[in-house]
């Protein structure tokens, strides 16, 4: 149940964060264009790592029927969950210093300082969301798929 829920909620963070970052990614100073292409790719990367997260999560109702738990299914949600967010943490920390060198390099004002917009600060912190949402699901899922047991 709460495998569905959490995977409900990141299908959710997933849909709704790449509007918001085009959309704030449209205020921003011209990039660097190898900069720019990395940072943009990693980032696409990153949301498709929540999107994977969430039907990993949602997926892995079926391995508890009742009080029974397939434990070869939940060893391996747990470990498609960890290389999800193995992945995701790579994507989002790429994306992010692509962006931010991006943005460092854009534009120069007087005396060689960089002027940032609040979107210059938005774009790279919505970047490291999907890092974040895919950790929350792996740590869950730890959780809710701990190993079992063994009785003495």
């Amino acid at each position: 149940m709460a495998c569905g829920r959490l995977g409900t909620a990141m299908l959710t963070v997933g849909a709704l964060l790449p509007p918001i970052i085009v959309l704030i990614g449209s205020r921003l100073p011209p990039i660097y264009p190898a900069l720019g292409v990395l940072g943009w790719t990693f980032a696409a990367i990153g949301v498709v790592q929540v999107f994977i997260a969430a039907s990993v999560l949602r997926g892995a109702r079926r391995h508890v029927t009742g009080e029974h738990l397939d434990v070869h299914g939940a060893l391996t949600t747990r470990r498609s969950l960890a290389v999800v967010w193995g992945c995701g943490l790579f994507s989002t920390v790429f994306s992010a210093i692509a962006l931010w060198l991006g943005l460092s390099t854009a534009a120069e004002g007087q005396a060689g300082l960089v002027h940032h917009s609040a979107a210059a600060w938005a774009v790279p912190a919505l970047a490291l969301v999907p890092g974040a949402s895919t950790g929350v699901a792996f740590f869950a899922g730890r959780r809710l798929f701990a190993p079992p047991v063994s009785a003495r």
